[in-house]
């Protein structure tokens, strides 16, 4: 019955947030102030390309070890060093 009891809380309190954020204020819902805050902002334009950089530095690492690695293996096997053909 605890269960029911914290389903139907969620569903009240999800109500309640869906019929607030439907309320209108300056010819804009609060909904579209939310996704304007949450998407088109400074601070989310700032935090893509804090995102972006971080996806560069994990590619660019991850390619550098990936290379250290197979020099190393080619260097052990004493075999000719060959350069990667994969394109990007």
């Amino acid at each position: 019955m605890g269960e029911f009891k914290f389903v139907f809380k969620c569903l009240l309190f999800s109500s309640f947030v869906i019929f607030v954020s439907q309320y209108k204020w300056n010819d804009e819902t609060l909904e579209a102030k939310a996704e304007y805050a949450f998407v088109k902002s400074e601070t989310a334009e700032k935090l893509r390309e804090v995102a972006a950089g971080g996806v560069k530095l994990i590619r660019t690492t991850t390619e550098t070890v990936v290379e250290y690695v197979k020099n190393k293996v080619t260097h052990a096997e004493g075999g000719v060093q060959h350069e990667s053909s994969r394109s990007y």
